[in-house]
């Protein structure tokens, strides 16, 4: 069994398992004995490859699922019929110029804005497919969510943006390494700017002890604040 085909199966799996606990509340459902024998069918498949032997053994199996198809057809509610003319059917009613059904006009002559459907929850999964959920809405509101957190940084994010090219090598090897990554960049984001402050002061320390221009026609001596380095050894 491949590596995608071992992902499938133990998908239909697990659905086929959500479906059998919803059926033990909610009663029969087409739907899930469908989802069910998605799950056979690519059980039998995977199990056919090890050989004849297997082949021999699981030959009484498709035409059960066949059967098993006829009943799950026949078990389904029939389509209600089209309504016509005579019984007040859409042909009856005004339609517009496109062929549409008008929408009827309320008491205050006000035509009522159209009620938005609800997508159907969907009750078919193909082999292959991952669902976030069967409720279509749902899907799309925890899609849009964990693509938003995902679109916006972290604190994590803007420290690890803010160090050097060096420290997020030395991150990375770490994280890389099995620590936790919000610990490791919390640490090298700490350490940089510690260093950032050492060198900020050890600038101003150089800058403080630069020597000063002389200006004698303004009467302004020059001078190195503190002394040069050694000159109380003169």
């Amino acid at each position: 069994m491949t590596a995608s085909r071992d992902d499938q199966a133990r998908s239909l799996l697990a659905d086929a398992a959500a479906l059998v606990a919803t059926a033990e509340v909610t009663g029969w459902s087409p739907e899930a004995a469908e989802d069910a024998l998605d799950t056979i069918d690519l059980l039998v498949e995977s199990l056919g490859r090890l050989g004849a032997p297997a082949t021999t053994v699981l030959a009484p199996v498709g035409p059960a699922m066949d059967a098993f198809r006829v009943l799950i057809a026949a078990s389904r509610p029939p389509a209600p019929a089209a309504r016509t003319a005579e019984d007040g059917g859409p042909e009856s009613a005004g339609t517009t110029d496109a062929g549409q059904t008008a929408p009827e006009e309320g008491e205050d002559g006000a035509v009522p804005a159209p009620a938005r459907s609800r997508p159907a929850v969907l009750s078919h999964k193909r082999p292959g497919e991952e669902w976030l959920s069967r409720d279509p809405l749902r899907a799309e509101r925890e899609y849009l969510d964990a693509h938003r957190a995902f679109l916006e940084p972290s604190e994590t994010d803007n420290r690890f943006s803010a160090l050097p090219g060096r420290a997020k090598i030395a991150a990375l090897r770490r994280i890389r390494a099995g620590e936790d990554r919000d610990a490791v960049v919390a640490d090298l984001h700490r350490r940089h700017n510690a260093d950032a402050r050492a060198h900020r002061c050890l600038a101003g320390n150089i800058q403080n002890r630069m020597p000063r221009p002389s200006f004698p026609e303004y009467g302004i001596q020059g001078e190195i604040p503190g002394g040069l380095p050694g000159a109380e050894r003169r």
